[in-house]
């Protein structure tokens, strides 16, 4: 038996939780689409031991169903949102695409404005 893990969990998380973003493929059109918003930290020893520095990794959740048909999240497209930290709207580049076999792709963004 097959899990629809996309209608089952992806949509039900997503109407709770999403944030209304504004996305933009590159080169192409915008479009409204919904996604989970989280700016998990990271810690890194980039600074030497002593001085361990903390970052924030800003991801966007998406339902890939949300998208166009036949097109799926890539590096470069754009998109933005009042920020649900900030309460500021801010503009985002997608730096990496990582799905997870189960309809929910994580966008890992660059904050550009």
């Amino acid at each position: 038996m097959s899990i629809d893990w996309d209608s089952l969990v992806g949509s039900p998380v997503t109407g709770v939780f999403g944030e209304s973003v504004q996305y933009t493929i590159f080169n192409g059109p915008t479009f409204p689409l919904t996604g989970n918003y989280t700016e998990g930290a990271v810690t890194e020893e980039s600074l030497g031991e002593a001085v361990p520095s903390t970052i924030t990794d800003p991801t966007l959740g998406v339902q890939i169903s949300a998208f166009p048909a036949g097109y799926q999240p890539q590096q470069a497209d754009t998109l933005g949102f009042v920020n649900p930290v900030s309460k500021v709207f801010e503009t985002f580049v997608v730096k990496d695409v990582r799905t997870d076999g189960q309809g929910t792709a994580y966008l890992k963004l660059n904050f550009i404005g």
